[in-house]
């Protein structure tokens, strides 16, 4: 009885602590990312530390100043938003990506409640704009 009771306390932490968000609108994404860029994945490298950066080879920048080979931690989301989708981080996937930096400074990020997309499941590459090149800004 008390391994089921506290089964059940588990378990009801763990819905608690569930992800629920809504995507911003398009222009309040623009406006609270640090950098916003599409890439495609060319690979994972081992840092060592338990999470591998994620390899992506951009080819446009909207916001930012992002190089043509950048790299971020890649976060897995399972219950906390944070992260990417899990079936986003698959080798040749391009992606548009929103990232922030954790108090101004260090990797950045993306959660799954920007508009963080696999490019042919997002519009918002026309409502962004032309861009520029990666690394010319």
């Amino acid at each position: 009885m008390l391994l089921r009771f506290a089964s059940m306390l588990v378990l009801a932490g763990s819905f608690a602590q569930a992800c629920d968000c809504l995507a911003p609108t398009a222009f309040a994404a623009r406006k609270s990312a640090g950098i916003i860029f599409r890439g495609k994945i060319m690979g994972f490298r081992d840092t060592g530390r338990g999470t591998p950066m994620v390899v992506f080879a951009v080819d446009r920048v909207w916001k930012g100043n992002v190089p043509q080979t950048f790299e971020m931690p890649a976060v897995k989301e399972t219950t906390g938003c944070f992260g990417f989708w899990p079936t986003f981080l698959e080798i040749g996937k391009s992606l548009l990506i929103y990232a922030y930096q954790i108090s101004g400074k260090g990797d950045y990020f993306t959660t799954i409640c920007s508009r963080t997309a696999l490019i042919e499941d997002t519009r918002d590459v026309f409502s962004l704009g032309f861009g520029h090149a990666p690394g010319s800004q």
